[in-house]
């Protein structure tokens, strides 16, 4: 269960690849009026106006994909946010990092059936933190269903025992099978908010089956 506290709310919001379609409507035979066309958020894949969970399912049904893939297509493209030929968790993140304000709901961290190999990845997200002080994560996961392979993916490196991870303002508590405490120190500057992407965990499912991590957040 997700603890909240004042003006904080710290959700997870798993990768779990949908399959989800769109239509785009065609031209008729009558013509209307010239308009100026929409504009829309390169974050916005399906081109609704805004960016959410549905634009990360569309990602997620690319992730790990290259531009060498006979399945690259042009939602691919518009999923490749760094424009470096593949998506991977700088463009999971940086969509995170861009999701519309006020209309994210904190996700139950269900994985669902898992496939035994397969990797799945994970976003720690905050929304209206006005400060870090005294504040903790702690993830907890069956170890004999998943193997957590990296605390901090965006970072360069891998980590996955106790320490400060750099750049990120993240320090690792305690680390073992099963559980991770976090604990956050960045700056944000007096009377503002801070929203975004905390971390991203990567966990490799150890067996096939039904998965799930839990996260209780702790803080003032």
């Amino acid at each position: 269960m997700m603890k909240k506290g004042t003006r904080k709310r710290i959700g997870l919001c798993v990768s779990v690849a949908l399959v989800l379609g769109f239509a785009i409507g065609g031209v008729g035979q009558n013509h209307a009026p010239a308009v100026a066309a929409p504009q829309y958020s390169r974050f916005d894949v399906n081109l609704d106006g805004i960016v959410n969970g549905l634009d990360l399912a569309f990602l997620m049904e690319y992730y790990s994909m290259t531009n060498a893939h006979p399945g690259w297509d042009d939602i691919a493209e518009r999923c490749d946010f760094n424009e470096d030929g593949r998506i991977d968790v700088i463009d999971l993140v940086l969509l995170y990092s861009n999701f519309t304000p006020g209309l994210n709901a904190d996700y139950l961290l269900d994985l669902g059936q898992v496939e035994q190999g397969n990797e799945y990845v994970v976003a720690l997200r905050a929304t209206d933190i006005d400060s870090f002080a005294s504040m903790t994560a702690t993830i907890s996961y069956d170890p004999a269903k998943l193997q957590l392979l990296d605390i901090a993916a965006q970072a360069n490196g891998t980590y996955t025992t106790a320490g400060a991870i750099p750049g990120t303002g993240i320090t690792v508590t305690s680390a073992s099978p099963g559980e991770a405490e976090l604990e956050f120190d960045m700056s944000i500057p007096q009377g503002k908010a801070w929203s975004g992407v905390l971390t991203v965990l990567k966990f490799k499912a150890l067996a096939s089956g039904d998965a799930t991590i839990t996260a209780t957040y702790n803080g003032k």
